[in-house]
């Protein structure tokens, strides 16, 4: 193991490396942290001694000095091997030194936009807006360094046509005969790092009295909130690069003081390519300012989409703003075709694919009984598409109860059938489907008491019991039989409208239940979906589709079979009857 540190009026920094055989293994950060380790196979000895000499060079050519650790061993590597290894990844070398970041402007009457680019590996991290503020964050990877490099190239031409300037402060791009490397993954690794730190946001008025904090360390972050006085709770993320995961909290940094939180304390202000000024520090009792009447209008949460107009997504649909900062009543037809635009209708798409995804999949978990880790239910519980379906659900570990609320390392919060709230700390628990709560009409109660409803149909869900003795020795019911439609088709879009799937004219609920797989299959007609239909009996069959008794079938699958039946049988044709007498 060898050691080497750099200590100077901005950085104090380490860097170890140890050689074991065909690899070795990077140790890195800030001194007196544990900092980041990477391991590196190579298809000889030869070849990880080869990079080892080599990545040690270049720490000592930017000024690291050993301290302590074994003396360094005779290089005892073959040099034409050595040689070859670094022939072989020329292109590549030469490709990441020619990276970095890069910041360009474009300021007229008009506008004052800045556009970066940061190359790291086989990707890079495009950063963009109005000078003055945080930006937007994009970043894509490439097969290859080299194609990452040329896209990045391209991308720069693109924006010096479109009349921006390269500005300094920032790192120019090494051209690829250059003698001196560019800062190492590694290091750039724990750059990024020192960029992190601690910084706390406070929001006081006639109602609130709330603190916000963020630590940015390495490649995740750590946020802390609650009352101003109480210990808060607290929630962690982590992200693929330390870069991610500054760009993310420099975001939601954004969100709060745009929502008039106010930077306090002495904890440091993360880099950025533009100076922002300091928010000055208040005392916690202190009373907020008063608002002005006519504030400038925020940047926060908009795009410019040019000519003075923003776009952004208000009450769930996109809203254009003028230049003055008024929401406009419809967005302006030639503001629908900016690229502005297009990016916020994806990010719609998948908001709403997000929350279709977080509702099923908690309806899952109960549809299965399936065991979910409290950790999980914790870490998700701030985001609203998954608190919705969440709310209010029977939660049950050693104990039982709706579900009211979630605190990091206190546990689920939830209200039992004495009216107590209680902390379930489990480890492990579960969402049972309403059939096995004995006590369901006290649960449905109880809901009723509290004034709450249920985001994912759980104890109002229509339920059907299991019959028993000679019923349940029958393979399949009758009682949803003879239903009629005019049009095939018009069953089987009402079975898909009611999110099941339709195979060899049958409607089918799939359920997992105990591990066991078991099928309802509800008959609904086979054939011209133009012509008319009725329904057929309801059945049940095992994971190789054979046939089951009722007595074989799991309770849940039983009831989740009928509820489907009844639901399809519900939407049928309604013959009208004449009075015989009339």
């Amino acid at each position: 193991m060898r050691r080497f540190e750099l200590v100077d009026g901005k950085s104090s920094k380490f860097w170890e490396i140890e050689l074991d055989g065909a690899s070795f293994t990077v140790r890195y950060g800030r001194i007196g942290t544990n900092g980041q380790s990477q391991t590196k196979d190579f298809p000889t000895a030869a070849k990880a001694s080869a990079e080892h000499d080599k990545l040690i060079k270049e720490k000592t050519g930017k000024g690291y000095s050993e301290i302590g650790g074994e003396e360094p061993e005779d290089a005892d590597a073959d040099e034409a091997e050595a040689e070859a290894v670094a022939a072989d990844e020329s292109e590549t070398e030469a490709a990441v030194e020619a990276g970095g970041t890069r910041r360009f402007e474009y300021v007229d009457d008009k506008s004052s936009k800045f556009w970066e680019i940061t190359v790291e590996g086989s990707g890079f991290t495009v950063r963009y807006g109005r000078i003055g503020a945080n930006g937007q964050t994009q970043e894509k990877s490439f097969p290859t360094a080299a194609k990452a490099q040329a896209e990045a190239d391209k991308l720069i031409a693109e924006k010096t046509g479109k009349g921006y300037a390269e500005v300094g402060g920032t790192p120019t791009a090494k051209p690829v005969a250059a003698a001196e490397p560019e800062a190492s993954a590694e290091e750039a690794e724990a750059e990024e790092t020192e960029a992190g730190g601690t910084r706390r946001f406070e929001y006081v008025d006639d109602k609130s009295s709330k603190f916000w904090e963020i630590t940015v360390e390495g490649s995740g972050f750590t946020v802390r909130y609650g009352r101003i006085g109480a210990s808060g709770q607290t929630q962690e993320k982590s992200f693929p690069t330390a870069t991610k995961a500054q760009a993310e909290a420099d975001k939601l940094i954004a969100e709060k003081t745009g929502k008039g939180y106010a930077e306090v304390g002495a904890a440091p202000a993360p880099k950025a390519a533009a100076p922002r000024p300091a928010a000055p520090a208040a005392p916690k009792a202190a009373a907020p300012p008063p608002k002005p009447k006519a504030p400038p209008p925020s940047t926060e949460g908009f795009l410019d989409a040019g000519n003075g107009y923003a776009l952004g997504i208000v009450d769930g649909a996109i809203a254009a703003r003028n230049a003055a900062g008024k929401v406009l009543a419809s967005v302006p037809k030639q503001l629908k075709d900016t690229d502005a635009y297009e990016m916020l209708e994806g990010a719609l798409e998948l908001l709403a694919t997000h929350a279709v995804e977080c509702r099923e999949d908690v309806e899952g978990w109960m549809l299965r009984s399936l065991p979910v880790p409290r950790a999980v239910l914790e870490a998700i519980w701030i985001d609203p598409d998954w608190q919705g379906p969440l709310q209010n659900v029977i939660v049950a570990g050693a104990d039982t109860g709706i579900l009211r609320a979630v605190e990091g390392g206190k546990g689920l919060g939830v209200v039992n059938l004495d009216g107590e709230t209680v902390w379930l700390t489990d480890d492990i628990v579960s969402l049972p489907h309403p059939i096995l709560l004995e006590e369901l009409d006290d649960w449905r109660g109880l809901l009723t008491d509290l004034g709450a409803s249920q985001g994912t149909a759980q104890l109002f869900r229509e339920t059907f019991l299991r019959p028993e003795g000679d019923a349940a020795e029958k393979s399949s019911v009758d009682e949803f039989s003879d239903g009629s439609f005019d049009l095939l088709a018009q069953a089987n879009n009402e079975a898909r409208k009611l999110g099941y799937r339709v195979s060899g004219g049958c409607a089918v609920c799939r359920v997992w239940e105990g591990g066991v797989q078991t099928e309802a299959r509800y008959y609904i007609g086979d054939g011209d979906p133009m012509y008319e239909t009725s329904t057929g009996d309801l059945s049940w069959v095992d994971a190789r589709q054979q046939s089951l008794k009722i007595s074989q079938v799991g309770p849940v699958a039983f009831s989740e079979g009928m509820r489907m039946a009844s639901a399809i049988y519900a939407k049928r044709k309604i013959e009208k009857q004449e009075d015989a007498d009339a």
